[in-house]
């Protein structure tokens, strides 16, 4: 991929069950001056296993991608997290699919692979 090439990526990122996780995911994307698409936000679910996930969908370069997943990494309100490429084309239609794809592999496996 040109590293000066934008395209739609997804982070699934697993947060601690405590306030104020969902800002700091979005404040590590303003403060690089990173423009949020879409914030899809799971509670946590004791009784299925699930801990808090949110899903955060963006425009950015490879090189954007790589620095905000180090620096959500960092976060200590964060768990862990996932990135996957999104389809371009329809972003809103594809974070979707990716949605229902990781609850799917979260309820399978616990893979949380970076792809």
């Amino acid at each position: 991929m040109d590293e000066n090439q934008r395209t739609y990526w997804a982070f699934r990122v697993q947060v601690v069950d405590r306030a104020g996780a969902l800002t700091s995911v979005a404040s590590a994307f303003s403060n690089s001056s990173i423009n949020v698409d879409t914030v899809v936000g799971f509670a946590a679910d004791e009784a299925a296993g699930w801990q808090p996930e949110v899903l955060v969908g963006f425009w950015g370069t490879e090189q954007e991608k790589d620095l905000m997943s180090r620096r959500i990494q960092r976060l200590t309100k964060v768990v862990r997290v996932a990135c996957t490429q999104a389809d371009p084309t329809g972003q809103r239609d594809s974070v979707h699919h990716i949605v229902e794809q990781f609850r799917r592999d979260m309820r399978e496996r616990n893979d949380w692979s970076v792809q």
